[in-house]
């Protein structure tokens, strides 16, 4: 007997109908041919009704330091029923919001669209439960699947245990109606050059009080990684880490910008990114492009509009500077990937000697990521690099606001500014506390 989920709800039928056991009509099933069309027609309306036509629950996930700024984020793409949660910022909607906020997103790590929720007393039961969802609706079964459990308070404690169940469950569906079975995703050596690490369909399995949610990845590559920085001088700040900084201290793209250590370049571009209006998502795929129920004409109508929208160029003045000569190049190499690099003032100098007026610069923001950790050589005096840092900025940028990372709350406090506001943020395995003043 084959079990069916509808709408959250479980119907049994004695034999599942011939076409919901065809293959999907852009895929083909175990290396054959395609479906008859009429198994084709039948899926496509399958999955305009079990998917695209759907609302359904999203989670963008993000770190939680930056839950206020990326509702805000989410509120100004026009996402609605916004709710910041454990998990992130959790919305609803059809297929369409998710590809929005994938492509507009400066903030978010990725998407996740989570299933209907049901409970789970023993492992039988999430066997059984997660086998009567109708994966074929959903999933591309030539996309290998990497599953992720975690169990809080339940019953079924074993996370590797329901991982296996999970995975078992959901290829038994695809063998159960005919279709290929995913296989399981595999991760690269490290010797395997230009291995693409992103394209395995994750599945995330989440029991709280034997209450199960299973949900599923449709972002692939973390979404910081935006394609354009290929090169870097080692620990680079992520650019989502990058662009939230520039939207904590309110900057859009309406006043000059200085990144005054810039090494990779990745808050200069990421401001002239901004500047422009480009979207961050443009030039990269996502996981949900191999779904059944993708919409590629919605899709390519939605990339359409947003580079209908990008400005010609940036409207402020956006400098970029750094000491190294060679570091400058590759940051602009970088900026160059990312259709940014004329937008961007370079200049090869130590940054203690910079000020504005030479510039011609209005006062504007500020942002300083000065080296720490592996980034720094051993003898390095952070303490007083910081102090040098803040006694220049008050002096050389009165009127500016600046933003400036730090490791470690007391070296943020040893930039001597009178009046400041201190925001941590998570990066690379430490808390950096990003300090937010203007210069009076």
């Amino acid at each position: 007997m084959a079990v069916e989920a509808e709408h959250g709800k479980e119907r049994v039928s004695r034999k599942a109908p011939a076409a919901e056991r065809a293959p999907h009509d852009s895929h083909l099933a175990g290396g054959g041919g395609l479906s008859p069309a009429g198994d084709v027609k039948s899926f496509r309306r399958h999955v305009r009704r079990y998917v695209q036509a759907q609302e359904h629950d999203f989670v963008a996930v993000i770190p939680q330091e930056i839950g206020e700024l990326c509702h805000q984020e989410l509120t100004e793409l026009g996402v609605r029923n916004l709710r910041i949660s454990e998990a992130g910022v959790e919305f609803s909607g059809r297929l369409t919001v998710c590809m929005q906020v994938n492509l507009w997103s400066r903030t978010v790590s990725r998407v996740l669209c989570r299933l209907p929720h049901f409970r789970v007393g023993v492992v039988g039961e999430l066997f059984h439960r997660t086998a009567a969802v109708p994966w074929e609706y959903w999933l591309d079964p030539r996309v290998p699947v990497l599953v992720q459990a975690h169990s809080l308070q339940s019953r079924v404690e074993h996370e590797g245990m329901i991982s296996e169940t999970v995975l078992r469950a959901v290829q038994h569906r695809f063998h159960d109606r005919g279709f290929a079975v995913p296989a399981v995703w595999v991760p690269p050596r490290e010797a395997d050059e230009g291995a693409d690490r992103g394209l395995a369909q994750r599945i995330l399995v989440r029991l709280e009080n034997n209450r199960c949610v299973i949900s599923l990845d449709t972002t692939g590559r973390h979404l910081h990684q935006r394609g354009y920085r290929r090169k870097h001088g080692g620990a680079p700040m992520r650019e989502t880490l990058a662009a939230a900084i520039l939207l904590q201290a309110n900057w859009r793209g309406d006043r000059p910008l200085v990144d005054g250590l810039c090494g990779a370049g990745t808050l200069a571009i990421e401001g002239a990114m901004l500047a422009r209006q480009i979207p961050p998502g443009i030039e990269r795929e996502f996981l949900f492009e191999q779904w059944p129920g993708h919409q590629p004409k919605t899709w390519d109508y939605l990339r359409r509009k947003a580079r209908e929208g990008v400005l010609p160029h940036s409207p402020v003045p956006i400098v970029a500077v750094d000491r190294d000569r060679a570091t400058v190049q590759l940051a602009r190499e970088n900026a160059d990937r990312a259709g940014v690099g004329n937008d961007i003032r370079w200049e090869v100098a130590d940054f203690l000697t910079v000020r504005p007026q030479v510039l011609g610069l209005a006062p504007g923001l500020v942002v300083l990521d000065p080296p720490y950790g592996v980034r720094t050589q051993q003898d390095t005096d952070l303490a007083g690099l910081y102090r040098r840092l803040g006694a220049h900025l008050r002096e050389a940028f009165r009127g500016w606001q600046v933003a400036v990372a730090a490791p470690s709350p007391e070296l943020a406090r040893g930039l001597g500014f009178p009046r400041k506001r201190l925001w941590r943020l998570p990066h690379g395995g430490i808390s950096l506390s990003i300090c937010l003043a203007t210069m009076g």
